[in-house]
């Protein structure tokens, strides 16, 4: 699995992990929020609006109305991307009884569905791991490289399967 990917999976499991309350209180300090789940540049983005929107509006109860809608906007798209995170993640790990303390762990997903099931296609990872395809292919080129499956086709139909070594 390349590092990118492996670093994507690791921000969407943190954020998933952010609780939704919190970061409707903290409406209040907009870019808070933002910096609760670790989104650096848009916390530094909302924060040059909202002194913008500061000190470009003279009346008191136009800032109040703007103020209001910005920090309303900002708390719901924070909550919608928690939300979003938290279904990734439950769609990389899967819903099956074995995705329990290695779901996040495709490696080891892949290698005790290949050690359970004897040689597999991709196609039967894939169904058995219920991770996505991209990941099983790069897992599957990570685990040949460092030895521990490896690819071959089957003499009967020509098929490439996989087996641990």
């Amino acid at each position: 699995m390349t590092q990118d990917t492996t670093k994507e999976i690791q921000t969407l499991e943190n954020r998933s992990k952010k609780n939704r309350w919190l970061v409707g209180i903290l409406f209040l300090i907009s870019p808070v929020g933002y910096f609760y789940t670790n989104r650096y540049l848009l916390a530094i983005i909302t924060t040059i609006i909202y002194f913008i929107l500061v000190t470009t509006v003279e009346e008191y109860e136009a800032i109040s109305i703007l103020w209001l809608l910005f920090i309303i906007g900002i708390t719901v798209e924070n909550i919608t991307s928690i939300n979003n995170a938290k279904e990734k993640v439950k769609f990389l790990q899967g819903n099956s009884p074995q995705s329990g303390n290695n779901a996040s762990n495709p490696n080891l997903m892949i290698l005790k569905a290949l050690e359970n099931n004897g040689e597999m296609t991709a196609s039967q990872i894939i169904l058995a791991t219920e991770l996505t395809p991209q990941i099983v292919k790069e897992t599957l080129f990570t685990l040949e490289q460092e030895q521990l499956v490896y690819g071959y086709n089957r003499e009967d139909d020509g098929v490439i399967v996989y087996k641990n070594t």
